[in-house]
């Protein structure tokens, strides 16, 4: 039998109808990475990592901002803006999370997930 990877697990917990929010807030800030992001549609990239927001907002959920922010300088550094880059990592790394977010993605028109769809 496969080992299923933790990740699956609380997926598929969550699928189910578990009640974690600070599960489900970590699990989709983790999506939000570059890493994973674009390998997702627009839609559901922006879906899932605007559902992480709010349940950060909503629970005070700190270090889920935090992965936010830093999937957010991800992106830009991958846009190549490393000024904006820098700042956010460097506002994650100082715990500065609540003014560092925008309400619109760090990355530009043709970058990002929107280039995968």
């Amino acid at each position: 039998m496969t080992k299923r990877s933790p990740l699956i697990i609380a997926l598929d917990d969550l699928a189910l109808g578990g009640e974690e929010p600070h599960v489900e807030a970590q699990l989709l800030a983790v999506m939000s990475h570059p890493n994973i992001a674009f390998q997702l549609n627009a839609e559901e990239a922006a879906r899932m990592e605007q559902r992480a927001l709010d349940l950060a907002t909503a629970h005070g959920f700190k270090d889920v901002a935090a992965l936010l922010v830093y999937a957010d300088a991800w992106m830009l550094y991958l846009a190549g803006d490393f000024e904006r880059a820098a700042t956010l990592y460097r506002m994650h790394t100082r715990g500065s999370m609540d003014s560092a977010r925008s309400e619109t993605p760090p990355w530009p028109d043709n970058t990002g997930p929107s280039a995968s769809s």
